[in-house]
């Protein structure tokens, strides 16, 4: 009897021990699913800094009196001499969402997820429906929406485009946008479906396209403005600019060491020789973070942790560094100019020279010969912000609105 206790009492404890050993293997396996997905949680706020231009080149509202910023509920004008704000709340029903126009003045051109094209008067401010989805669909030819369309507005100097399942029309802004919007492909007068890309002048813009054997379609390759070279529609990862008189086009595909260039009228592309190695091939070059000077273009990009981050826009968990690259297009010369050491600092501006940054809630600029730094600005701190360019400003947004302009020239 008392033997067949004993190994009852064995037993239990050999149970009990093994169910510990559960238990402590679980506590450990919870705590290390808690520790992988702590930055999937949704409530849990990231660090995110936008950098909407690198430039006041690339905005075309170049006035230092007003800086005007919108969302998805209302337009904002910040006076760039008293630092007073004007608020005005847009018409837009509830659930819809807004998709804006690129250029800002005191026109405002948007659409509505209901496929309505609307438009705020700034002056007078008066918000008004000026193409109906009737409208819409009656240009497009369609009679019924497709799933999913999108719809893509931008303006040059006297016209709204509107991209709709990658067709095109323009509308200008001085006529009647019910009967006056035209299709891109009926601007070119000759047929040219050999290959080879056509291009055309209009009213201010460079327009190209060629046509596509498998689709059996014109396709539109390149819309961009003539006074200045910069993209209406950007085509994948492919972006114009002008530098001094020459238009040079920017292309790369994420994933591949494959950065190039090529100057307009020449017959190949080069390669970015700087850009093109494995630490940057996912990341992107884009339009409103490129600058010209003396010759060169000077532009940003985002180095993402891992290739799945988001390489437009990182979080700072998904960003590893910053890097400022220049490129003259006559002789191919290329360098980085500036690497960020890691994802504290960011690079936020550059402008003749000087290349302004932030690190630990302070904004320093720094002359690129000298490496001098001079403290512009400090922030309080905060997980979001956005910095942009106007003039001779650094306008910085905060999470609320704007927070400040800063005149750093």
């Amino acid at each position: 009897m008392k033997t067949i206790m004993r190994i009852a009492a064995m037993t239990i404890g050999v149970v009990a021990g093994v169910l510990g050993v559960v238990a402590l293997v679980m506590i450990g396996i919870t705590s290390m699913i808690s520790f992988c997905f702590s930055g999937m949680n949704p409530s849990r706020e990231e660090e995110k800094y936008v950098i909407i231009r690198l430039s006041a080149e690339s905005n075309s509202r170049g006035d230092e009196e007003d800086y005007i910023y919108r969302d998805d509920k209302k337009i904002v004008c910040y006076s760039l001499k008293t630092e007073e704000l004007t608020e005005y709340v847009i018409n837009k029903p509830e659930g819809e969402r807004i998709t804006w126009d690129t250029d800002v003045d005191s026109m405002f051109y948007y659409v509505l997820s209901n496929h309505v094209i609307r438009r705020f008067d700034l002056e007078k401010q008066i918000d008004e429906e000026i193409l109906s989805e009737e409208d819409m669909r009656r240009m497009c030819g369609f009679e019924h929406w497709p799933e999913s369309t999108y719809i893509l507005i931008a303006r040059s100097e006297q016209d709204i485009l509107l991209n709709v399942e990658d067709n095109i029309f323009i509308c200008p802004v001085d006529g009647n946008l019910k009967t006056d919007c035209i299709g891109v492909n009926t601007l070119f007068s000759e047929e040219k479906r050999t290959g080879g890309e056509q291009v055309i002048q209009y009213r201010g813009m460079r327009i190209g396209r060629r046509y596509d054997v498998k689709k059996e379609k014109y396709q539109i390759t390149d819309i961009w403005k003539e006074k200045n070279g910069r993209p209406l529609f950007s085509y994948g990862e492919r972006y114009t600019i002008k530098v001094e008189e020459t238009q040079v086009i920017l292309n790369h595909t994420r994933g591949y060491c494959n950065y190039t260039y090529q100057v307009e009228g020449t017959p190949k592309e080069q390669g970015i020789r700087c850009l093109n190695t494995t630490a940057y091939k996912n990341s992107h070059i884009q339009g409103n973070e490129l600058t010209t000077e003396n010759g060169h273009i000077i532009g940003l990009v985002h180095v993402p942790r891992e290739s799945y981050c988001d390489s437009f826009d990182p979080s700072q968990d998904e960003l590893k560094c910053d890097v400022l690259f220049q490129l003259n297009p006559k002789t191919g010369e290329n360098s980085i100019l500036y690497k960020t050491e890691n994802n504290r600092t960011r690079i936020i501006g550059y402008q003749d020279g000087v290349i302004y940054l932030l690190r630990d809630f302070k904004i320093y600029s720094s002359i690129m010969e000298s490496k001098e730094e001079k403290l512009i600005a400090e922030l309080p701190e905060d997980t979001f912000y956005e910095f942009d360019w106007q003039g001779d400003y650094l306008i910085v947004i905060c999470r609320d609105g704007i927070y400040g302009a800063y005149k750093v020239r």
